[in-house]
This record gives C-alpha cells, sequence and structure tokens, in this order.
C-alpha cells in the first residue's frame, strides 16, 4: 500500500514546517467514515500521528480526557476495534474549576456539545460523562496504551497525569495537546510539577507557529 508523507506548513507554503506524520490510502478511508469533525490543523495532525503509530503501541486501553465534539475519541475508536476507548468529559463544556494558574478566558468554552454523545455510538467507546477524576471508578487496575491528554486546565492536566501515567503499559504513550499554548499555561505548569525534576523525554509533534514553541507532544513510557 503506498504511504504518503504530510507535512503541516504555517500560514504559507513558505513558512518551515511545523511538523510531519506519514499515512495511507487506509487512513483516508478511516477518516472519511469516522466522518471526523476535527477540522482544525491540530485535530488532523493528531488523527495522523496515533495512526502511524498504532501497530507499535502495547497491549492495554485507550483513552481521551478532553472529549469536545468527539473527532479524536472517534478516530481513536476505529484504529483500535479490540480496544475500550474511555472518553473523559463533562460533555456540557469547560468546568468551572479554572484556577489562578490558567487562563480566564476558557472558563465556559466548549459547550457546543449537543450531539457528541449520540456521535461517539461506537461499540467500544466508554463514555465517562463528569468531572475528571471522579470519573475514573472501577478503573485503577487498567493498563493504557495511548492516552490523549487534551483538557485545557491545570487542574485537569495535573489529574490526568497522576491517573494515567502510572498505568501506562510499557512503551504507552501520552499525547498532550495546547503544551505551550499561550490560551492555556496550566497544562505545562501541571507537566512541571508532576514530574518535578525527572521529566520523561519530549518528543514535540507539532509547533506552534505564532510563539514556535511546542503545541503538541507525547511522552512515553520506558519503564
Amino acid at each position: 500500500m503506498e504511504k504518503y508523507k504530510i507535512v503541516f506548513c504555517g500560514k504559507t507554503e513558505e513558512d518551515a514546517p511545523l511538523g510531519e506524520a506519514i499515512v495511507d490510502d487506509a487512513f483516508v478511508k478511516m477518516s472519511e467514515e469516522t466522518d471526523c469533525r476535527n477540522k482544525a490543523l491540530k485535530g488532523r495532525f493528531t488523527s495522523c500521528f496515533i495512526y502511524e503509530m498504532k501497530d507499535e503501541l502495547p497491549e492495554g486501553d485507550v483513552a481521551e480526557l478532553g472529549v469536545y465534539k468527539g473527532g479524536i475519541t472517534k478516530f481513536m475508536a476505529s484504529c483500535f476495534p479490540n480496544k475500550t476507548v474511555y472518553a473523559f468529559d463533562t460533555f456540557e463544556g469547560m468546568p468551572d474549576i479554572v484556577g489562578d494558574k490558567d487562563d480566564p478566558c476558557v472558563e465556559g468554552m466548549f459547550q457546543e456539545v449537543d450531539d457528541v454523545l449520540e456521535y461517539l455510538n461506537d461499540p467500544n467507546i466508554e463514555i465517562r460523562k463528569g468531572i475528571f477524576p471522579s470519573t475514573t471508578e472501577g478503573l485503577d487496575d487498567k493498563t493504557f496504551s495511548l492516552v490523549h491528554l487534551d483538557a485545557d486546565i491545570y487542574e485537569s492536566t495535573l489529574a490526568g497525569l497522576q491517573f494515567f501515567w502510572p498505568r501506562m503499559a510499557v512503551g504507552g504513550v501520552i499525547i498532550m495537546d495546547d503544551f505551550e499554548f499561550a490560551n492555556t499555561p496550566g497544562v505545562k505548569v501541571a507537566f512541571d510539577e508532576y514530574f518535578d525534576e525527572n521529566p520523561p523525554k519530549i518528543k514535540v509533534l507539532l509547533i506552534d507557529p505564532e510563539m514556535d514553541q511546542p503545541h503538541i507532544i507525547s511522552i512515553k513510557n520506558t519503564f
């Protein structure tokens, strides 16, 4: 099967590449069949990266914290039909737990989610509705191979790292969105606080063209 390298650039073709991924015809078909709603650049790229690495992941379940319109969750369910995909979100918009480590502008955002639960009707998707981590009941003994952590705010990002990182399979990967994005300062604060003086190696997947800083990263459990 022929493979394609997709290069994500800035506003013009002359801008430096922001990231790249390898896909093939099966990826194109899967994107069409899942009707992926993530039309933004970073959503399309995250799907590409998940597809690129899907055959290298260990055994373990899959999760997304911060589902919004469900495009990435839906795509992961298609990529991993034999894995349970846990979808963690309030499904009502950003919760009112925005603190002083966050940009106050994010409070109340992402409320356009009326039909997301209907959209996420795949048999291997398990909806976990509410404020994380109260929605992790019964999952303490689970092992995860892939987590998309897109919580935007400090408290939820820290809770996500605290719950998922100790449960990652060896070779498992956490993809973190909005890592050094100006509107989500709490994400990097939570990362630095959780890992303190022993951070894992970061793989930068997508660069923020405005700030020239990592927008999407991945971290792999190598122990």
